[in-house]
């Protein structure tokens, strides 16, 4: 799967209206799978490891020998607070090859002894997430409405009673 190809899988996720997620896996698996040079997995909910439940345990498809895991979020979150969390300090203090995303910014951290290595990749997903942002302004704006009418109703009400 070419990175273009993945990105319109997403928005065509996103534009469901309907997406979490957990929506997205699918699809940013069958990226990771088909990106690297060998042959491997990236196992969607693995066993869970003593530092917690990272999203993904990806593995030499021959042998079996884990070689990372990834840790997914929604759309839009922010990942440098997501960085932050208690989450994804036992993370770091316990998988030594972990990748974080939102499925458009993607975080890959090597950890070792002495420190953290972070590479952050941003794949082209600009309308991806302008459409994120409209939808999440759309529905601000029709909060923001409902609670005015609600206002009104209630002014409306308490000056008949």
């Amino acid at each position: 799967m070419s990175p273009a190809e993945y990105l319109s899988s997403i928005e065509s996720i996103f534009r469901t209206g309907r997406a979490s997620e957990h929506s997205y896996r699918s699809a940013f698996a069958a990226l990771v799978e088909s990106r690297s040079k060998e042959e491997i997995t990236a196992l969607n909910d693995p066993k869970r490891e003593k530092c917690g439940a990272p999203d993904y345990a990806v593995f030499r498809t021959r042998g079996g020998l884990t070689i990372g895991w990834i840790e997914t979020k929604d759309l839009g979150m922010n990942l440098d607070e997501v960085e932050k969390s208690e989450q994804l300090k036992r993370y770091f203090e316990h998988l030594p090859n972990l990748i974080l995303t939102d499925y458009l910014e993607i975080r890959w951290y090597v950890v070792n002894t002495a420190s953290i290595k972070k590479e952050k990749v941003i794949l082209g997903g600009l309308s991806v997430k302008k459409l994120y942002r409209a939808r999440m302004n759309k529905t601000l704006r029709s909060m923001r409405s409902t609670i005015f009418s609600d206002k009104n109703r209630l002014h409306s009400i308490q000056r008949a009673i």
